[in-house]
């Protein structure tokens, strides 16, 4: 068996395995919410309160009224007694109850309009009763006119939830059927890798998307051309990891994927390629806002996957007819 091109499945099953599982994630936190929470939240409409209320002025009035009256007449009495004190003052003293006089007379002017004024809304202001009975008539009018406001807000509101959380739901079914299909696949290219693994050309330990990038590289540049032995793939793996030329940890490669390049460009690409499609699957998910998703890179890409899938199988089916 040409070791380069079993190598090259292996890593195309190993990528494929690996961009699968990132989709999966990608796909499982966009369907992954609570239609009915979401709909909670959106604010209902709320009918309009009526706001007025019967206050009783007419005592008031009246009260003001007496008030008033009191004062203006407590104060002509008292300017009676300053046009006597004119009568007999002289020099400066004239001059002082004078001003006295003029002044009282003004705010006595002043009193009685206030008197005449506050007499008018007394006589003019309609009863408690008759206020409460207009107060009666003019709220179950406006209560009629509230409600009817307040149910075609309704009518409003139920529509757009309606048609919310029929998007919602197309959406949740569409990414879940996307999710379905990718499992299925997922599961699929798992057992042609298992099933590659099985014809024992690579040692267990190395059975993994970074020591396959790595020992493929070898072989496609020259460096090596068997897996065992001294300038074998295996030694010279274990030698670069010693020296810390390359990373073995995923997690560390998805953070630092830039200082991978040199040393593993194989796995620099397949990782840059599959965070790619990670992004593009999320941008194509959160973009969407049709009523039916249209996942058309999503679909292209899962018929890919299927034949990736079928490529394997076949050479698989072909290296045990060997």
């Amino acid at each position: 068996m040409d070791n380069k091109e079993y190598l090259k499945k292996v890593l195309q099953l190993e990528s494929l395995k690996l961009e699968q599982k990132l989709e999966l994630k990608a796909i499982a936190n966009q369907y992954d919410f609570d239609i009915d929470k979401i709909i909670s939240d959106i604010p209902k409409p709320v009918m309009q309160k009526f706001e007025k209320k019967v206050t009783d002025n007419k005592g008031d009035y009246f009260a003001s009224f007496i008030t008033d009256l009191f004062l203006s007449l407590l104060g002509v009495l008292i300017f009676i007694g300053l046009i006597f004190l004119l009568k007999y003052a002289t020099g400066f003293g004239f001059f002082l109850a004078f001003v006295a006089t003029m002044g009282l007379l003004v705010l006595d002017i002043y009193g009685f309009i206030c008197c005449i004024k506050n007499f008018s809304n007394y006589w003019n202001e309609p009863t408690f009763s008759e206020k409460l009975r207009y107060y009666k008539k003019l709220k179950e009018k406006q209560l009629a006119i509230y409600k009817e406001d307040y149910e075609k807000e309704m009518a409003k509101y139920n529509e757009k939830v309606q048609q919310l959380k029929n998007i919602l739901e197309q959406k949740q079914n569409s990414l879940k059927e996307k999710y379905t299909q990718l499992s299925e696949l997922h599961n699929q290219t798992t057992e042609a890798l298992d099933n590659l693994y099985s014809l024992d050309i690579i040692y267990p330990k190395y059975r993994n998307i970074i020591a396959v990038s790595s020992i493929s590289e070898y072989f496609d540049s020259g460096r090596c051309d068997s897996f065992t032995g001294p300038n074998g793939a295996y030694n010279m793996y274990e030698d670069e990891l010693k020296q810390n030329l390359i990373i073995n940890n995923l997690e560390s490669i998805n953070d630092n994927l830039e200082s991978i390049k040199n040393n593993q460009y194989s796995l620099y690409e397949i990782m840059n390629d599959n965070l790619g499609y990670y992004n593009a699957i999320n941008r194509e998910i959160a973009n969407t806002d049709s009523q039916i998703l249209d996942l058309t890179n999503t679909t292209k890409r899962l018929e890919e996957m299927q034949s990736i899938n079928q490529g394997a199988i076949a050479f698989i089916a072909m290296q045990n007819l060997k």
